[in-house]
Formats: C-alpha cells, structure tokens, sequence
C-alpha cells in the first residue's frame, strides 16, 4: 500500500465538510496552522501519525476512513457481529451515576481479587 496524498487529502476535505467545520476550525482544533491543513487537503504535506490521531479524534472519524482503507469483506461481517453485541460503556452509560459507580467499583474489585488466568 503506498500513501496517495491527493486521496487522502480529498477524504480530509469531505469528512471536514461533513461536519460542518471550516479549515480554520479545524486547523485551531487539531493545533496546526491553516496553510499546513490546506497542504494537507491538497495532496502536498504527508501527516504525521499524530496529526491522524488527532483528525481521527476532531472528525469523529476511524483511521481506516481517512487513510481511504477499504474494509475487506470478513472485516465487515465481524463488524456486524459485534455490533448485535451489547455494549458495556453505553449500558453502564443508560444507568443512574451512583448504580453506574457502584458497578464500575464493584468491576474493579473482581479484576484485583481474580487471580490472572493463563
């Protein structure tokens, strides 16, 4: 796999637009300058891992989205899969706070008194 730049540049663009954010709001967010984001929207300026990170954060984005991987086939079906699973984060989030903190220590407590299992 080789870095496309105007791809990855243009898939910036779109997700920025997306979300409804200008270039300056974005460069402010992610800590770059205008000129930099513009480059990068171009085609003209690699990213940096962290610059990723942080679009990945700021756009409410995955890597994969921005980095223009396609999702093969299987990856898409465990995808479906684990999405019919329940989540824990948004039951926990679903509760009232004290029965959510109760939970959480009571979660932490196992994990510190179950012995690892190898």
């Amino acid at each position: 796999m080789e870095y496309d730049g105007i791809l990855i540049g243009q898939a910036v663009r779109d997700i920025r637009t997306e979300r409804g954010l200008t270039i300056e709001e974005l460069s402010d967010r992610v800590g770059k300058s205008v000129s930099h984001i513009h480059q990068l929207e171009l085609g003209s300026r690699k990213m940096s891992v962290d610059l990723l990170l942080a679009l990945v954060s700021v756009l409410d984005t995955d890597a994969n989205r921005i980095l223009r991987i396609e999702k093969t086939e299987e990856a898409c079906d465990r995808e479906q899969e684990s999405s019919m699973e329940i989540s824990i984060d948004e039951e926990l989030d679903k509760l009232p706070v004290l029965q959510r903190e109760y939970l959480k220590k009571a979660f932490l407590n196992m994990i510190q008194t179950i012995p690892a299992m190898s």
